[in-house]
């Protein structure tokens, strides 16, 4: 398709004004133009297409036959040119518009409802898509563009990648009972039931016990599962204990379990923001993501849960 780039929206606005208003001088007046401009307008669109598109005379302005065949083509074109524009408008003034994210399990069942929530009140045509990713898919989708940003763990420190802090979260023992005891070695001589290796909080927890306790190993595991809500079900069927971080505890799934901190050593993992470097978000996802460091920073959290700054 071969389309004209000397054809401009002003010259289409020009003949649309001159067809309906069948006078020049009505036109530019207007249309703020003096009449000399508006005429050149029209030779020149004229001469672009190849066609006379008005019969002059000293009395009146008439369209020709192809200036009758051309004017519906006009006015739609003009149409859908301003519905472009109002939608692009639209959209940067966040009336309308689509966030794209992935995220881990703990913060999509805990803080992201209501602060979605929240935010949908005041943005109702504002459209979510939210996947729940492992660790490092959530930074794979964030790579291939399928998702606008990420919520998750840094895990493989992408250099095409940035990672802003959003909070912390200190990991605590999850049972049946309330538990007394806060030393990570004596929990790890009781039946303990994990996440697999393919998960985050699995990824953390290698990598902790590696910096901060490197006698402490996960090597002789006898029961994993692959997602939060299996842990709760196995731990809430008497199976064992598990740890698990302040964020993931505060999920639904473990609402009837006991959750308590291990400061023995004080452990903690960092939840961030991932973004692709270099690329710049929709007016839709940049306003969602103040709300969502706002909506953390007026959020009771539970203990063991620091917003950053």
């Amino acid at each position: 398709m071969k389309i004209s780039n000397n054809i401009s929206i002003k010259q289409l606005l020009t003949f649309v004004t001159v067809a309906e208003r069948s006078s020049f001088t009505e036109a530019a007046r207007e249309l703020h133009l003096t009449q000399s401009t508006l005429t050149t307008q029209i030779k020149q669109l004229e001469s672009n297409i190849g066609l006379e598109l008005f019969n002059r005379t000293t009395r009146s302005v008439t369209t020709t036959d192809a200036g009758y065949s051309f004017l519906p083509v006009a006015r739609q074109l003009l149409n859908d040119f301003q519905t472009a524009i109002d939608d692009v408008s639209a959209q940067a003034q966040v009336k309308q518009g689509e966030v794209k994210l992935a995220s881990s399990p703990s913060m999509l069942s805990s803080v992201l409802p209501r602060i979605v929530r929240d935010f949908r009140d005041t943005n109702p045509n504002i459209r979510f898509s939210m996947r729940e990713e492992s660790a490092g898919n959530i930074e794979k989708s964030v790579l291939q563009g399928d998702v606008d940003f990420g919520l998750g763990g840094n895990h493989s420190d992408q250099a095409d990648l940035t990672y802003s802090p959003l909070l912390t979260d200190q990991y605590g023992i999850v049972s049946m009972e309330t538990e007394s005891n806060s030393d990570w070695s004596d929990l790890l001589a009781q039946k303990m039931i994990w996440l697999s290796s393919d998960t985050g909080i699995r990824s953390e927890l290698e990598k902790l016990f590696a910096e901060h306790r490197p006698s402490l190993s996960l090597d002789e595991i006898e029961l994993e599962v692959s997602s939060p809500s299996a842990l709760a079900a196995m731990v809430s069927s008497g199976l064992g204990r598990s740890i698990i971080p302040a964020l993931a505890a505060s999920t639904p799934a473990f609402a009837q379990l006991n959750f308590t901190l291990l400061d023995k050593p004080k452990l903690m993992r960092t939840i961030y923001l991932i973004k692709r470097r270099g690329r710049t978000l929709s007016p839709a996802s940049q306003r969602f993501i103040k709300n969502l460091r706002s909506g953390l920073a007026t959020t009771g959290l539970m203990q063991g849960i620091e917003v950053c700054e």
